[in-house]
């Protein structure tokens, strides 16, 4: 059993600008979580790399939410959030006169299950689409972002599971890196523990055991800062936790009820121990970047249907209270 970034006796407190601050991450989520719906794939994108000597492809990996890379498109480069809650890579509305024929019209669901259209156009013969050496082929969506909220919309686009899911995806926490590795790159024992994971809708999903009676699928999504959990199992993991754990309720929306956020003393992901984790109530159930980043390395193989987890030896400080959450660099482009 690895119990390495074990850290007991944490102090829970409710302050206003926890709650303000936690509240704040629910709304991020809003923005961020996006699921294409089973049945309205996009045809498959030919990511052909030149050289096949230029992967790795290394990117920064900032200490902040969310991932940012650079895409370069007619020359110009983009700034795209890196989400693996979306399978189908995007454009914003606004650049919509880039691309190509318009190709169909697909049906996304946002995070409160709102419907979304998101319309597909060919990438131009004569326009280049790169993400560092990797260049991009096929077809791209354009989605109106500004549905989804003014903190996404300031972003050129979104890099989904269609380009993700053709390379081994590695972050790098430690080092502050992040690499696209070609897909038959052998497992390292250095990437620590494997885990099954399942691909749903075409993103990646992992299978969690919360207590001995609780068990729970979520989505990987670095589209999302925190860690979301279905309103029934939230209710049945909380009542199963010490009298102490604390937690509040906030609405999301006008129409939506109040949401709870808890932090739970331990959880654990065979042979892996968390202790402190916090956890929202959620019309879905993800793992965002605040559990990425209780790890050093973290790789991501959806052809191999695989997640590898190294668990940081020395944990940062688990969360004293329900704030906090990371949250975006508003000086980002």
């Amino acid at each position: 059993m690895n119990t390495c970034g074990n850290n007991e006796g944490n102090t829970i407190r409710n302050d206003n600008q926890s709650r303000q601050t936690f509240s704040n991450g629910i709304r991020a989520a809003l923005v961020c979580l996006i699921l294409f719906e089973p049945g309205c794939k996009p045809k498959e994108v030919l990511v052909p790399v030149k050289p096949a000597s230029a992967l790795p492809a290394e990117f920064p990996l900032p200490d902040r939410f969310p991932i940012v890379v650079p895409m370069k498109f007619r020359d110009v480069e983009y700034h795209f959030m890196l989400d693996t809650g979306c399978s189908l890579t995007s454009f914003n509305r606004k650049h919509r006169d880039l691309l190509g024929d318009y190709i169909k019209t697909y049906t996304t669901s946002g995070f409160l299950w709102q419907k979304i259209p998101v319309d597909a156009h060919a990438i131009p013969e004569e326009a280049t689409m790169q993400l560092g050496p990797i260049r991009i082929k096929g077809e791209v969506g354009v989605m109106d972002y500004s549905a989804l909220g003014d903190w996404l919309a300031r972003y050129d686009g979104l890099v989904g599971i269609d380009i993700m899911g053709q390379f081994l995806v590695q972050f790098d926490f430690e080092k502050e890196l992040l690499r696209f590795l070609r897909s038959d790159t052998r497992p390292d024992p250095n990437w620590g523990e494997p885990f099954d994971l399942e691909l749903s809708g075409g993103t990646p999903h992992l299978r969690v055991r919360l207590t001995d009676s609780i068990s729970e699928q979520f989505m990987i999504d670095t589209g999302a800062p925190l860690i979301y959990l279905t309103q029934e199992k939230f209710e049945s993991l909380v009542r199963e936790q010490d009298p102490s754990t604390s937690y509040v309720r906030r609405p999301i929306t006008q129409d939506s009820k109040d949401l709870a956020g808890a932090i739970i003393r331990k959880v654990s992901l065979e042979p892996l121990i968390y202790d402190s984790i916090r956890i929202v109530e959620s019309p879905r159930s993800f793992l965002g970047m605040e559990f990425l980043r209780r790890h050093s390395l973290v790789t991501l193989d959806c052809q191999g249907r695989k997640l590898y987890l190294k668990l940081k030896c020395s944990d940062p400080t688990p969360p004293s209270g329900l704030g906090k959450p990371p949250v975006s660099d508003s000086n980002h482009p």
